[in-house]
């Protein structure tokens, strides 16, 4: 020991105890960590936002909305991998929250009115590849909620009701009712979320901007990790764990 010489990136040491006579050189570089790339996708035939989405990538399904300034939309379109094809409009146009497949869609609540009107919804439409059907009304409508899971097993939290207040409601949907579910710590709306009722993720939101990342297990909620940056009007995708 005692013979180091040189820089972090360019160094040697030689020689150390019992008379060793080798020398060893060392070189390193900083690792870089390269994100994800992104790639373009086939463009939607009809440009809107805060519908309700559900699906994979190559079987995706976009459901309602609204575009700009506020013109409200029913149309469902599909998504392959490639393109966007039309498919039957849900009977109500309206944004909203989504859940499900692309052979098993689910939109519920939304509005198709400025915040505060009479038209925060309370219905639920349910997609089977081809056609809408009516399905379970939420008991409390409300509008810019999180929602994810499946047609039989989605969950509606939170979101703000027609008198534009943010709320703490929770409502679970089993393919035909809602029931009332245990409440958000906070009234929030907004975010985005993933998972299924029984492993829930909902994370950022509107009321005001938030960071905060909640986790449910259908009995109650904990705080996961914070968003590195506080933001709404999220779109969220996967598991609770993913």
């Amino acid at each position: 020991g005692n013979s180091p010489s040189g820089t972090k990136t360019d160094a040697y040491f030689s020689g150390g105890q019992s008379g060793v006579l080798l020398t060893e050189e060392f070189n390193t570089s900083a690792n870089v960590i390269t994100a994800a790339a992104w790639s373009s996708g086939g463009n939607l035939n009809t440009a809107r936002e805060m519908g309700g989405v559900a699906g994979t990538t190559p079987a995706g399904i976009y459901m309602a909305g609204k575009t700009y300034p506020n013109t409200y939309r029913n149309e469902t379109e599909e998504y392959n991998g490639t393109s966007w094809a039309e498919q039957n409009n849900v009977s109500t146009a309206r944004t909203a929250a989504g859940a499900g497949t692309q052979t098993a869609g689910l939109i519920f609540g939304g509005t198709n009115g400025a915040p505060g009107s009479t038209g925060v919804q309370s219905a639920t439409e349910e997609y089977d590849g081809s056609s809408w059907t009516n399905g379970g009304s939420l008991s409390a409508a409300r509008l810019n909620m999180y929602g994810a899971g499946l047609q039989t097993a989605a969950f509606g939290a939170g979101g703000i009701i027609s008198t534009n207040a943010a709320v703490t409601t929770v409502e679970d949907y089993n393919g035909s009712t809602w029931t009332s579910g245990t409440a958000m710590p906070a009234a929030q709306q907004g975010g985005g979320s993933a998972g299924l009722p029984s492993a829930r993720l909902v994370f950022g939101g509107y009321s005001p901007y938030s960071a905060v990342t909640l986790e449910g297990d259908g009995e109650g909620w904990t705080a996961g990790g914070n968003m590195n940056q506080a933001r709404g009007i999220l779109a969220g995708f996967g598991s609770q764990t993913d």
